[in-house]
């Protein structure tokens, strides 16, 4: 349609082709957009918890209102695919953002064609997107989803095809089967719909919805008559191409904060999400944009003018959009807003931050490595650090915990098998006999993870533990940890693992709120029966046993009595959680377990000489 309508102008000069182009493309798609992220911002701001799976939805938004959240989320580590996106409710601004990225372009190569009647510019640059599709959907999946190079040809095929139909407005080569055409069209449509592999995308997938596509508008541009000129001319469908537009704009929000409140689950949940987004959609196209296409003033305005001032707008809606997303602490009505309870998480240092104020320094160090549960014991090691003469230095990584006990990661290669062996390393420049080495991570298998949408059944999570994969997966942990706490131990005897913790069929900040307690993730509860959890942890608890068998020298934490009482273990403790999501301790799981920590390093190294405004007893 853009192009066909392009094709129509006689142009005059590049310029003023180029400002009229802009000046349309902005007054039809910003309105409707502005309106999208605001309204969406305002929700995310006063009611969404802001933890990792939601981590990424400021930054999303902000990047949505230039057109580039694509690249925002090609360069920081979601996949399109991953369970995160289903909680952000702009990802899906990404396709938007790779049309306005083609519409820099698109306007510069159609205006070539009108002046030289030639399609060899457009047809090279289809080829060269194609080919460099083909090459990076295989090396590099986030790069090939989002960003424009390996996406040009699919958006640009249909300019081709508009060429066409252009070139042969008086003959009919293309006029045959169009019966077929529609059915066909559709049957590929479908196939890619139904098949298309995640991981290969958008080479070589995409072939069949962008050529099924491009058969049924042949089809539709051509009005022949029949059954498929009947279906897609019918008034249902003919509606819905006029709302596509918004439709595309609010599923996703909506669906998303289904997602976040009651779930998405049920038949009636589905429906009635459906139906939001038909409500919404039809305000945004009523009285958004149909109504400020039409303003007697912004009709007037001369085009380069529209432009620059929409740019001014742009920038200003985005401005006080990023301020009001900033305050989400202050404003959030969440429970959840309330980080000194909430939030395990300090600033620390690093080894890779320190490195050559480690190597001269004097008083004792405890260098904790592991996983993003090592970072969640963040205000517990902050606070001892301030209160005792140790310092504390924290490097953790989520998925990069060595001595979990459950399965290797330093034979797996990657970059956190990478990262980890570069932590060991120099550690082997920095400790002294003196120093503490804690190897903090997630010790039990997980029930359910931040973004998980149901529960799962607790007695077949505790038997998958016994199938001969797992047994053998534990049994390369254990030699895995073996070999590190050898290279350790070698260095210094003072070293402390952490037990298995905890955890739940609950995501517990996500069940913090009136309007999420209903949601199907919070259906179990948060608790579990301190029994049953006893026989969950015991084969990596029988791990663990192994290892300091072998190095009776090493410490083994174990805080499950200040977690759980004799029944159970719950979330909540006097009304506070214990952990944020299904494992990770809280701000005040920290705060419980401090003088167990603190009694626990005492106790076990001869550190008297550092324990001066200690916490032991407090």
């Amino acid at each position: 349609m853009v192009t066909l309508s392009l094709l129509s102008r006689a142009p005059t000069n590049l310029s003023e082709f180029l400002w009229e182009f802009y000046k349309r493309r902005f007054v039809r798609i910003y309105p409707a957009l502005l309106f999208l992220l605001i309204t969406t911002s305002i929700i995310v701001t006063f009611f969404l918890p802001k933890f990792f799976v939601s981590r990424d939805i400021d930054l999303t938004a902000i990047f949505a209102f230039f057109g580039l959240s694509n690249f925002f989320l090609a360069f920081n580590g979601s996949s399109y695919f991953s369970p995160s996106t289903d909680f952000n409710p702009f990802v899906h601004t990404w396709s938007l953002g790779v049309e306005e990225q083609f519409y820099l372009i698109f306007p510069l190569v159609l205006f070539s064609y009108l002046m030289r009647r030639s399609k060899r510019l457009v047809l090279l640059l289809f080829s060269a997107s194609f080919l460099y599709s083909i090459y990076i959907s295989n090396s590099n999946a986030s790069m090939s989803y989002y960003l424009l190079p390996s996406r040009f040809w699919e958006l640009s095929a249909g300019c081709i095809l508009s060429i066409i139909h252009f070139e042969n407005k008086k003959s009919s080569p293309i006029k045959k089967n169009v019966l077929n055409s529609f059915l066909v069209g559709g049957i590929l449509v479908s196939l890619g719909a139904l098949f298309s592999d995640k991981s290969h995308f958008p080479f070589p997938w995409a072939l069949l919805s962008v050529s099924g596509t491009l058969i049924l508008i042949n089809a539709i541009v051509l009005r022949e008559k029949g059954l498929g000129h009947y279906i897609f001319s019918s008034v249902p469908l003919v509606h819905i191409g006029k709302l596509s537009y918004s439709m595309y704009l609010w599923h996703w929000p909506v669906f998303v904060f289904y997602r976040w409140s009651v779930g998405l689950d049920s038949l009636v949940e589905i429906l009635t999400a459906l139906a939001l987004t038909y409500l919404l959609s039809l305000f945004s196209y009523e009285i958004i944009e149909k109504r400020v296409s039409k303003v007697p003033f912004i009709k007037a305005m001369k085009a380069k003018r529209t432009v620059l001032v929409s740019c001014l707008l742009i920038c200003i809606m985005a401005s006080i959009t990023f301020k009001g997303l900033s305050l989400q602490p202050t404003l959030s009505v969440s429970n959840t807003a309330d980080k000194s309870i909430w939030s395990p998480y300090t600033r620390q240092e690093s080894i890779s931050s320190h490195t050559q104020d480690l190597k001269s320094e004097s008083k004792p160090t405890i260098f904790v490595i592991g996983d993003s549960h090592a970072g969640a014991y963040g205000k517990l090691l902050k606070d001892f650090s301030d209160k005792t003469k140790y310092k504390v230095v924290l490097s953790s990584e989520g998925g990069c915990g060595v001595t979990n006990l459950k399965e290797p990661i330093l034979s797996n290669g990657g970059p956190c098998a990478e990262k980890m062996k570069w932590w060991l390393s120099e550690l082997e420049d920095l400790i002294q006999p003196h120093d503490i080495v804690f190897f903090a991570t997630l010790k039990s298998y997980r029930f359910v993870n931040q973004n998980a949408m149901t529960p799962v059944d607790l007695q077949s999570s505790l038997d998958q533990q016994y199938t001969s994969e797992k047994i053998k997966l534990r049994e390369q942990a254990l030699d895995e940890s073996l070999v590190v706490l050898e290279q350790i131990s070698r260095l210094t005897k003072n070293i402390v693992l952490d037990s298995a913790k905890p955890v739940f069929n609950y995501v517990a900040f996500r069940c913090a709120d009136w309007y999420t307690a209903n949601n199907p993730i919070c259906s179990y509860g948060g608790k579990i029966s301190r029994p049953f959890f006893e026989e969950y942890r015991k084969s990596t608890m029988n791990i663990l046993f192994k290892i300091k068998e072998n190095f009776p020298h090493i410490v083994i934490w174990d805080p499950i009595d200040d977690l759980c009482n004799a029944e159970s273990c719950d979330v909540y403790k006097d009304g506070k959680p214990l952990f944020f999501d299904a494992d990770h301790l809280s701000g005040y799981g920290n705060e419980v377990l401090k003088s167990s920590f603190s009694n626990m390093i005492f106790q076990n190294f001869n550190t008297s000489e550092y324990a001066e405004n200690s916490m032991v007893g407090n």
